[in-house]
């Protein structure tokens, strides 16, 4: 799903300035929501760290910095699943992982 998808499936009016906007003012609210899910999921990582002080200098990442995100969203999603998996409900655990997860897939949502 893309980002303007996306953006039309949470609000249309929120696609609509999206659509609008500059490039300039589209990396400027990607780096805004990947900082916002990373600091509201609690994410600590050197590969997000990293990928974000590209995104904060306007430097597209490299495939490898695609791949480490990629791989730490994985493995956050595996530990959300096996946390999950024992329980019909979902913990505040396993939510938590969840969270993580998104916030590691911003940045690669994000472009770069």
């Amino acid at each position: 799903m893309g980002t303007i998808s996306r953006f039309e499936a949470l609000s249309a009016s929120l696609a609509a300035a999206y659509r609008q906007a500059s490039d300039d003012q589209r990396r400027r609210a990607a780096l805004a929501m990947c900082l916002l899910a990373v600091e509201q999921a609690e994410l600590q990582s050197g590969e997000v760290d990293g990928a974000l002080a590209l995104l904060r200098r306007d430097i597209a990442g490299s495939r490898d910095v695609q791949q480490k995100l990629d791989r730490l969203a994985e493995q956050l999603d595996e530990e959300y699943f096996r946390l999950s998996e024992d329980t019909e409900n979902i913990t505040p655990e396993s939510l938590v992982m969840y969270r993580k997860a998104r916030a590691a897939a911003a940045r690669g949502d994000a472009g770069g």
